[in-house]
Order: C-alpha cells, then structure tokens, then sequence
C-alpha cells in the first residue's frame, strides 16, 4: 500500500491506461483494415482497452482505483458479470431481441469470445461510475429521505418479477422492462444483507450513485452500439 501512494499521480502509474490507449488504436485501425484477430474480436480489444483507460484516469484523480488498488474485487466481477449477461442471454432464447453474426464455427473459440465480451459488462459500468463519482457529478444531488421497510422488498419483488416476466410474455411491446428486473430483485437483497445498497443512499437522501449508474449505463450503451456497429463479428436487433 505504501508503494503505491508513493507511485500514485506519477508516469510509471499511468501505464496501464497508455496501454489501453494505444489497444484502442491500433485495434480499430487494425479492425478496419481486416487483420485478425482484431476483425473478429475487435469488441472485447475496445472494451477491455476503455476499462484500463477509465482505470488509469481514476487512479491519477483519486490515487486508488479499482485495477491498482482493489485487484481481487476487479476480478470477481468478471465472473459475475458474465453469469449476469447470460441471464439476459437465456431470456433472449424467447425474446429473440438480438442475434450474433459472423461468429467463429469452432465451438470453444466462439465460448471464449462471449465470456472475453461479457466480463466487460459489469466492470465497463462500475468504472465509468467511479470516474463519474470522483469527478464530482451529482455531489450535491438529493431527495428527501425515505424509511425502508421490508414492505419496499415485496414492492421491489413484486415489480422485479413483472419486469421479467412481461418481456417473455409480450416481448414486441415490454422486452425493455427486463434490463431493469434484476435491480429490482438484487436491490432488497443488497439492503437486507447490508451490502452496498441504493436503497440505503436512499435512506439517507442521497439519489448520487443512483443518478451515476444511470449516466454510466447511458455512456456504456452509447459505445456498446458505437463499437458493435464497426465490429465484423456483432450483434444486430
């Protein structure tokens, strides 16, 4: 730990998100000109190239960031980040949203692209939130406070499991609504538990991570459709 607040602000620890820029580049100039293996994994080059740019940035803002100084929870999300997505994946089976194109034929080659694609998820969304958070946006945001009782966990539960349900019923008119079903059923869980809650922030007056998930998910989605769209191998609507 003292090493790194010793290093923190200075050029040595800034070379991770040098590397990121650098993938980044080369990548999509790469990509554009047919080389493999950018042409087919140009998504997972971008992502994992923006997640150590947005990491670097935070380091040099705040001297802790979550590659340099909380490795083991950067890693732990990848995982879940994956099983997370492939919630969404099986709900697609009926909601047939989305479906890949140009995918590899070998079978464990094309595996190993959608975990590399799908552990970005989670850690795309949480460090654009932290970039968002240490440089202060909505730090003065708030709400009046609000007393959480079990009877807000049966409310969440209760529209959680509509928002999953309703797309696998009628998929044309809600398939939307499922991206918000699993925060209303994990968010009571979080609070019960006394984990890292919004609804504790919520307790509290303070609506700021909540807003800063909101402008993450909204900056993510951008270049989720930004990169998908010059991308060989994708996804299409």
């Amino acid at each position: 730990m003292p090493f790194r607040r010793k290093i923190a602000g200075t050029k040595f620890i800034g070379f991770h998100g040098i590397l990121g820029f650098i993938a980044l580049i080369c990548s999509e100039f790469l990509m554009l000109k047919g080389v493999e293996p950018f042409s087919t994994w140009f998504y997972s080059f971008a992502w994992w190239s923006y997640i150590l740019i947005i990491d670097s940035i935070i380091y040099r803002i705040k001297g802790n960031s979550l590659i340099i100084n909380r490795t083991r929870e950067f890693f732990l999300l990848m995982p879940w980040s994956i099983a997370i997505w492939l919630v969404f994946e099986l709900a697609n089976l009926s909601l047939k949203n989305w479906y890949y194109i140009n995918m590899p034929d070998v079978l464990w080659i094309r595996w190993a692209g959608y975990c590399l694609a799908y552990s970005t998820v989670l850690p795309g969304i949480f460090e654009t939130t932290e970039l968002l958070g240490s440089l202060n946006i909505y730090k003065n945001a708030s709400i009046k406070r609000i007393a959480i009782t079990p009877k807000w966990y049966v409310i969440f539960y209760i529209i959680g499991t509509i928002f999953l349900i309703a797309p696998l019923v009628l998929p044309e008119y809600c398939f939307p609504l499922i991206w918000g079903g699993v925060f209303f059923l994990l968010e009571p869980i979080n609070h019960r538990f006394n984990g890292r809650s919004l609804l504790r922030d919520w307790e509290r007056g303070s609506p700021q991570k909540f807003y800063l998930l909101l402008a993450a998910g909204l900056i993510c989605g951008g270049f989720w459709e930004f990169w998908n769209y010059w991308a060989i191998t994708k996804w299409i609507y």
